[in-house]
Order: C-alpha cells, then structure tokens, then sequence
C-alpha cells in the first residue's frame, strides 16, 4: 500500500484509537444496515463520498472518505469474477487482529463486481516514502537539483510527521524498528503471514506506525504446518530467496523481508544513501535475494563502519536475517527480544530508541528502587590472550563472585563480522572463546534473576522488569591477562 498524503496534524505522543475503532471490532454498522460488512445492490448509490487519492494499493486505489464522522482510508478493488477467497482472507485475518501496530478495519462492502475496505488510520506517508524523504534530506540539505517545490513538499510531509532535522529523522527511523518488529511478532504468534514485508506497507502518521497491506497473508491457524507453496509472493525485491526459486516456505521468509527493510532503515542512520545501497545490489533486478553475496561481503569488510554499540548490533542481526537457509534465521519473538537487549546498549535514556513511546519500556532509575538490602559487588572483566599462527586466540570472561547464583543470563554480543555475533549463557561460568587477528570491542548484557535489581546508573530494565547491566570491554592482546573491576550495587526487592 502506497501512501504520499500530507497531513497537518501536529505530532502527538503515543496513537489513540478512536472509540468507533473500539467498536468495530464487535462490527461497527459504519452504512446503517445494521452491520459491518454490507452487500450493496449494483443500482444501490454508496453512502460514501471519495475525497483525497491516497496512493495505490496491492490490487487497486487507495481513497479517502469518512464515516460515522471519522476519516478513514478507502481501498477498492474490481473483481471480474464473484468475491474470491483471498479478499475474504484479508477481511478475516484484519478482523481478529487487535496490535497497536496492525492497521484496522472498520468496515468492508460488495457492491456488484467491487469490494470496499475501510481501514483507520490514514496515514501521512507510508515508509518508502519515508525513507526517500529522508535520504533526500540527509543528501541535499538545501532545495537541491530538484528545485525549491519538490524540496517544500518533501518538508512539508516530515513536518507533517514531526521532523524538522536529520537528528529527529533518525530517530523516528529507529524508534520504527522496533514497533515494526513488534507488529510481525503479534503476527507470527498468532500463525499468522505477511508474505510482502516492503517499506510501501508500513504506514506513518505522528501518531504511530501501522503494517497494512494483507492481500497475499496466509492464516495458518486450523494448518498444522506453517508451510505454504501456494502462488501468493509479494514484491520482488524483498524476496526470501526460497521464495525467489518457488520452494516450499514459511514464516522465516517475513523474517528475510523484514532484514531487507531494516538494512535500508539503519544504512539510512548511518549515513548509507538509499543510491549506495541500491550500489550493492548489482545483479539481475537489484533484489536482495539475488545479491546476498555482495551484501555479505559488504557486513565483512564496511558495513559494520556505524555510529554506536547498538548500531553495530542493528547490524549484526540484520546480517543474521538475511542468511540464505532460511532454517538459520531467528525467529520474531528472538527479534524482538534481542532488540530489547540491543536497546540498553545505548545506555540510561528517558525513552528507548528502538521504539516509541507506545512500545517503549517504563524506564526505572535505581532511586525508584524500594530495596530490603543492598549489597555491594564487584564483577571482573577482561581477556586472556594467546598468539597462536593463526592469529591470536583469546577467552573473554564476566566474574561476579558473590551473586553469580542470582544471575539469569549474560548475553555477548561480538563483532557483526561474525557468523554468530551474538550468544547467551544461563550457568557460570560465563565466558567465551574466540581467534582472529583482529581486536573489537566486546557488549555484554548481564541480567539478574526477578526479585533482584542492579544500582548503577547503567542499569536498565528489560522484559518483565528484568534488571539489566551492560557492561563493554575491548579485548586486549598486549598481555596474556587483561582485566578490569566494576563495583555495583545489588538490591534485594
């Protein structure tokens, strides 16, 4: 679904549903008759009136019109036989699904040959557009070659959105991915497919993010399978590659759709033009599928060159979601989990980067802690080192004497050059070992138990009110022993 409307809504904090949404999900009789899906005779006139084009969608125009007082947006499609099955799925699927983030349907209609969808809300922009808007502004800060016009349009609709500065561009970019992976979770949990994950079906507004568009959906829920050969593909460029070679391909395959948008998302952040990662994609239609090699060869050797722990980390996972067995990417839950961990790289933040304030955690600082006890620790950090001919060999550690019975996990998140970049361990001792030539730093992500809570200014919290310390350390090969002490609190809550 293609949106380029502009709005001047001014931004607001976090989306509000309105109450005729509320009511839609138990069928909101939105023309009158008593219901929310309506059959119109071919000589009945719609008690709809069409206003602004909106954009186009997967098999028809995109309006906008309004009903029971609100604005929605207005999707119409010509059927030249009888209503068929994958209309009717779009309607099912979108009916049960409640996410904050899965755009909404209020109404549906047959009018002769014609189905009608109404959905809320009505977006100002969709992502691609988004993303395009945003490397015109990071390229050509100034009206540009394209003139001052195209240059007070494009203004316009990131006003529209809240954006007046590269800095809050990037940040709403950030703040996307998270509530996007979010939505594909609530999706996948409820054995539920995309099946054409593009930024043309992510929906922006100030109020929030919307995925849209479930024409080609599968709903799996009666299948004891999760498996579909049927001949439904999505768009193109964001093929999975099973996909590309018509095998037999399930959810993972959203999995490889979903890094495709995230790489032109975070490459974006990091000053990657839309022009240079389109650069990466030589081959046959310039879809991802068929150039993973060059992209791959591109995480080895430049594309890890981002600006912060959590980009390099962006990066790293996004590498992993694009692998070609489709057996080896993670799923959307450990998406979005290990995005949640990714997050505290950042450090102590009023709001989470990778979501918005709909998504974000409840930040908590160590003074909002009501301890029964507070002990006082010390964690060792550091490596040994052995040069081997191969390069140098090397064991990362995390010591916390003392407490090491109330820690949950540690996560270690490495370099995105390797092919597993990330791990956790759940039992002492917690360590790891690794070769190369080459020295990085290393992000670890120590998590206590429940009932348990770090106090340090480093601290976070994560899902489930899980307490959280990041930690970095960056591997040392001058001597065989390299370390270092950080003292926390420990409460007991």
């Amino acid at each position: 679904m293609r949106y380029t409307s502009m709005h001047d809504e001014p931004p607001r904090d976090s989306p509000r549903v309105p109450q005729f949404v509320d009511e839609a999900r138990d069928g909101l009789d939105w023309a009158g008759r008593g219901t929310s899906h309506v059959e119109f005779h071919t000589d009945e006139a719609l008690p709809l009136s069409q206003g602004r084009f909106l954009g186009h969608g997967m098999n028809g125009g995109v309006f906008e019109t309004v009903v029971c007082g609100q604005t929605v947006a207005w999707k119409r499609r010509y059927c030249r036989r009888q209503i068929g099955a994958q209309d009717l799925r779009e309607m099912d699927i979108l009916r049960k699904l409640d996410s904050r983030h899965i755009i909404k349907l209020v109404g549906t209609y047959t009018h002769g040959p014609f189905l009608g969808l109404l959905l809320w809300p009505v977006a100002v922009c969709d992502l691609g557009t988004f993303l395009e808007d945003v490397d015109n502004l990071l390229q050509n800060p100034g009206p540009g070659d394209a003139g001052i016009g195209y240059q007070a349009m494009i203004t316009q609709r990131l006003r529209s959105l809240g954006i007046d500065t590269p800095s809050s561009a990037s940040t709403r970019l950030k703040q996307s991915i998270g509530c996007t992976s979010s939505a594909i979770a609530y999706l996948h949990q409820r054995s539920i497919r995309h099946k054409d994950i593009k930024p043309a079906n992510i929906l922006l507004s100030p109020a929030g993010l919307w995925v849209a568009d479930f024409g080609t959906s599968t709903d799996f829920t009666g299948i004891s399978q999760s498996i579909t050969q049927d001949g439904e593909r999505g768009t193109p460029k964001y093929f999975a590659p099973e996909v590309a070679e018509y095998e037999p391909n399930g959810r993972s395959a959203d999995i490889f759709s979903l890094g495709c948008v995230f790489l032109e998302m975070i490459g974006l952040c990091n000053g990657y033009s839309l022009e240079y990662l389109k650069s990466l994609r030589p081959n046959k239609d310039q879809s991802f599928h068929a150039n993973l090699d060059s992209i791959l060869h591109w995480f080895n050797f430049s594309g890890t060159n981002v600006n912060s722990p959590a980009d390099q980390q962006l990066m790293a996972l996004v590498r992993e979601m694009l692998v070609r067995t489709a057996q080896e990417r993670p799923t959307a839950e450990h998406i979005e989990t290990r995005l949640r961990l990714i997050d505290t790289l950042h450090g102590p933040r009023p709001a989470a980067p990778l979501w918005g304030d709909c998504c974000a955690p409840v930040p908590r600082s160590s003074g909002q802690i009501q301890p029964r006890r507070i002990s006082l620790v010390t964690i060792k950090i550091g490596n040994t080192h052995q040069l081997k001919n191969v390069g140098h060999g090397w064991l990362f550690f995390v010591r916390a004497p003392g407490v090491e019975d109330i820690i949950a996990d540690v996560h270690f998140f490495l370099h995105p050059s390797f092919e597993h970049p990330y791990t956790v361990q759940h039992l002492p001792p917690f360590e790891m070992i690794g070769g190369g030539w080459g020295f990085f730093t290393i992000s670890t992500v120590v998590a206590l138990k429940r009932g348990y809570s770090w106090v340090s200014p480093y601290a976070t919290l994560g899902l489930g009110d899980q307490s959280l310390l990041t930690l970095y350390w960056t591997l040392n090969f001058e001597r065989e022993l390299s370390y270092s002490h950080v003292e926390v609190g420990v409460a007991v809550s």
